[in-house]
């Protein structure tokens, strides 16, 4: 039969298109032939971006925001979301979403950066700004990206969003390297990773 696989970027608070595109390129690469692929983002310039930066086979390219899904219920076998969850206003109730459109024995894959302190590149640079604020130092970076990584939180999200089957969690040290100091810049550091898988039936 027909498979569908639903992937989810981010609610459209990340200023970089590049997510989106890196990850359904690899879904469209390795999962099967037949399978149908829905790459959605909240932020239409960023998904644009993505469609023009292309796929290897077919996808579909919709504008959604992860807390209303415009998809019918138990219509897709896995539903993936990279570095996104941490910016959900509502955490479980985007995931109640996600359980809504899996369909039984389907799959909620995510993952969010581990806290600020495991990620050089970023703990870096708010090491450089905090003197330069010293009443009101900038707090983003502890409070959204690097907010979302303790495991029992996670599963206390998913336990309330309805998922019933113990989440897998996994934390992934990996350290990404650029050539020149310019390039990093450019570039999010990906170390440090927390994983979390969820099937949906129970």
């Amino acid at each position: 039969r027909r498979r569908h696989t639903r992937y989810i970027s981010g609610t459209g608070v990340q200023t970089f298109a590049l997510p989106i595109c890196v990850l359904t390129r690899q879904l469209a690469q390795r999962l099967p032939e037949g399978s149908y692929i829905v790459a959605t983002d909240l932020n239409a310039p960023m998904l644009a971006v993505a469609q023009h930066l292309g796929t290897a086979r077919p996808v579909r390219w919709q504008v959604a925001d992860a807390l209303h899904l415009p998809f019918d219920a138990a219509s897709f076998d896995l539903v993936v979301c990279q570095f996104g969850v941490m910016f959900f206003g509502d955490r479980p109730a985007g995931y109640a979403e996600v359980r809504r459109v899996l369909r039984p024995g389907g799959t909620w894959l995510f993952n969010a950066w581990d806290a600020l302190e495991h990620n050089e590149f970023p703990a870096t640079v708010m090491q450089a700004l905090r003197p330069l604020y010293p009443v009101d130092p900038p707090s983003f970076m502890e409070r959204l990206p690097h907010g979302y990584h303790d495991a029992a939180q996670i599963r206390a999200d998913l336990a309330a969003a309805g998922f019933s089957a113990p989440a897998q969690v996994e934390t992934v040290a990996w350290r990404s390297r650029a050539a020149t100091p310019d390039r990093k810049s450019t570039r999010l550091n990906s170390s440090h990773t927390d994983i979390s898988r969820m099937p949906s039936s129970a």
